[in-house]
């Protein structure tokens, strides 16, 4: 029995042994034990390989008796961090069916190189308008050549792949994608306007904005925003002034393209001031004092209504344009403008007229023969004056009408004129009294001359050549008798109409 183990001990064992020539048979007999000794320790490295990371890694042992391996050193050291092969020792405990051991080769722990990474070191970078190259650099100092790519002259993205060489801790590499060059647009030179006043007025014309400064093609646009007294064109950079008052600041932006920003200028500011004007007076008016008003006239250099005053109160007034005398002298006319919100005030201006006592004309006329008016003919008398006239029929003949300013006034023997302040006419139409009865002293024609007349029409009783002249009155033309040395049905019929009161005279 017994003998029999697997583990590193001691195991008893008896026997039974079968008899022999000199030996008898025997069993159960003590055989001593059966020892299995402990075998020796080893150790194997269970993180091989490892890949470059650039931190220190420690190789991990195991011991073939299940223990833990202490001093594990590898290369000598506690960890590694390059890429490298490093013989790792380590120490084992003992345990039930191994020995201890120290130092143990274990074996190797290897580091490989890892594979690259790589980048553009100058990007972004800025248009320049030159070409531009991607600067390169792989991860472990490795020389890194630009394999393709990588290079613009406009902005803009462009990729770029890199070969690597190899180095300590990484391998070599060919064709790696890097990313990409990107070129950003560059700042547009200052952009500034110029050519613009510093102040202008409404309406100025010839104000034209450009520019210095800015980059590219992009393109240019003029903006006046936030402006009140001014426009500008956008393209032109025309500039058009819009009030007398107000604020005009203009600017200008250059739009982005490929290579350049956009880039807009700081606003410039012309000061606005109103435009100014000028009055001037026209062909002064006649004034006479006592005679109709007069209109004054005056103009402004841009149209606007212009206001009128007398600085001579005492010799006349002014009511909007019109003129009213009130005493000879000189009357003084002031002219002014105010202004608007466009055009300053006009300067005042004056005008300075003689006033004159008026002379008016009365004109006294006999329209046909048969009488007079005295005075006769043109008669000038100062304003407000009195002129009395006196009308006198030639024997044989009558007054038949006044007419005054060609309006009827009767048949009286003297016309007054007084307090005169226009021109007039009065004319006086004289005609035959009708009267060839010699009882007849009433200086009108009765029944009796009229058969006197009839008589003398039909040929029964001739009428001297004084009488005729008394009785030839038709035709009548406009009220005046036309005598035609002729006697006729037609004197017959005035005579009837002054006898029975149809004709007045």
């Amino acid at each position: 029995s017994g003998g029999t183990g697997t583990n590193a001990g001691s195991y008893p064992a008896t026997v039974n042994c079968a008899a022999s020539a000199n030996y008898a048979a025997a069993s159960g007999i003590t055989a001593g034990s059966f020892v299995i000794s402990q075998a020796s320790q080893t150790a194997t490295v269970s993180n091989t390989s490892q890949t470059y990371t650039g931190s220190p890694v420690a190789a991990t042992v195991t011991c073939l008796g299940g223990g833990t391996a202490t001093s594990i050193l590898t290369g000598g050291v506690a960890t590694q961090t390059n890429a490298g092969s490093y013989t790792v020792t380590a120490d084992c405990p003992a345990s039930t069916n191994y020995t201890a051991v120290t130092a143990y080769a274990a074996g190797n722990f290897v580091i490989s190189p890892a594979t690259p990474t790589v980048s553009i070191t100058n990007s972004p970078t800025t248009y320049s308008g030159l070409a531009q190259t991607a600067t390169v650099a792989c991860l472990g100092g490795g020389a890194a050549t630009l394999a393709s790519g990588g290079t613009g002259t406009n902005a803009g993205s462009y990729p770029a792949t890199v070969n690597c060489a190899p180095s300590a801790n990484y391998g070599a590499a060919s064709g790696i994608s890097a990313g990409s060059l990107v070129i950003s647009q560059a700042a547009q030179t200052t952009l500034a306007v110029t050519g613009l006043p510093t102040t202008a007025i409404y309406g100025q014309s010839g104000i034209v904005a450009s520019t210095t400064g800015g980059s590219g093609t992009g393109v240019l646009n003029y903006s006046a925003s936030g402006s009140t007294a001014c426009t500008v064109n956008p393209t032109s950079g025309a500039v058009t002034i819009t009030s007398g008052t107000g604020s005009c600041s203009l600017s200008a932006t250059k739009a982005t393209d490929t290579n350049y920003t956009a880039a807009t200028s700081t606003a410039v500011s012309i000061t606005i001031s109103q435009a100014p004007q000028s009055l001037s007076f026209g062909t002064p008016p006649t004034l006479v004092y006592g005679g109709a008003t007069a209109t004054v006239s005056a103009s402004s250099s841009v149209g606007l209504a212009v206001f009128f005053s007398s600085q001579t109160p005492s010799v006349c007034t002014v009511g909007g344009s019109t003129v009213t005398t009130l005493s000879a002298g000189i009357c003084t006319i002031a002219a002014d403008q105010p202004g608007n919100a466009n055009y300053a005030a006009a300067t005042q201006i004056t005008q300075s007229i003689s006033v004159t006592t008026a002379a008016f004309t009365i004109t006294a006329t006999a329209v046909n023969t048969g009488g007079t008016i005295t005075p006769a003919g043109a008669t000038f008398l100062n304003y407000a004056a009195s002129q009395n006239y006196t009308i006198t029929p030639d024997p044989g003949y009558v007054i038949v009408d006044v007419r005054v300013d060609g309006v009827s006034v009767g048949r009286p023997p003297s016309y007054p004129f007084s307090s005169i302040n226009a021109g007039h006419t009065i004319n006086v139409v004289f005609g035959p009294d009708g009267v060839v009865d010699p009882t007849n002293t009433t200086g009108r024609p009765t029944i009796t001359d009229v058969v006197l007349l009839l008589r003398a029409v039909f040929g029964k009783s001739p009428l001297t050549a004084q009488e005729i002249k008394r009785v030839d009155v038709a035709p009548i033309v406009n009220g005046v008798p036309q005598p035609d040395n002729t006697i006729d049905d037609g004197d017959l019929l005035v005579m009837l109409r002054r006898v029975v009161g149809i004709t007045p005279w």
